[in-house]
């Protein structure tokens, strides 16, 4: 239902991917949709989106140690790619582990693993809207 919803309101195959790929939160993304329907203004939309994922700011904290000495591109990609799942699963684990290459491949094999089913879902979603 949602993704239909989205689709009616934007339109655009591409423009809804890009959503996707640019706003990885699937939370931001069910509480922004009301408000974008309902017209609400864009300041509104971003504010909810950023209350909603504050979490993910205690998330990065508890993690970052496990993240020290690495480069900036990486602790981007890490942030960009983190999730409730991923740190429910891994984040003992890195806080454990004294190998940095060991713990950027634990994070990174679920984090991508879920990225990729998430973009792969919503493309089938917003193509399949338009049956």
């Amino acid at each position: 239902m949602t993704v239909f919803i989205i689709r009616r309101l934007m339109q655009s195959v591409v423009v809804l991917f890009v959503m996707s790929l640019l706003v990885f939160a699937g939370s931001a993304q069910l509480a922004a949709l009301p408000l974008i329907a309902g017209g609400a203004p864009l300041w509104v939309v971003w504010a909810t989106a950023a209350c909603v994922n504050l979490r993910f700011v205690i998330f990065s904290a508890a993690i970052a140690p496990a993240f020290h000495g690495h480069s900036l591109a990486r602790r981007v990609a890490s942030s960009y790619l983190l999730t409730d799942g991923v740190f429910a699963v891994v984040s003992d684990k890195l806080l454990k582990s004294d190998d940095p290459q060991w713990r950027w491949g634990c994070y990174l094999a679920p984090s991508l693993y879920g990225w990729v089913v998430w973009q792969v879902c919503v493309l089938v979603g917003v193509l399949g809207a338009g049956v």
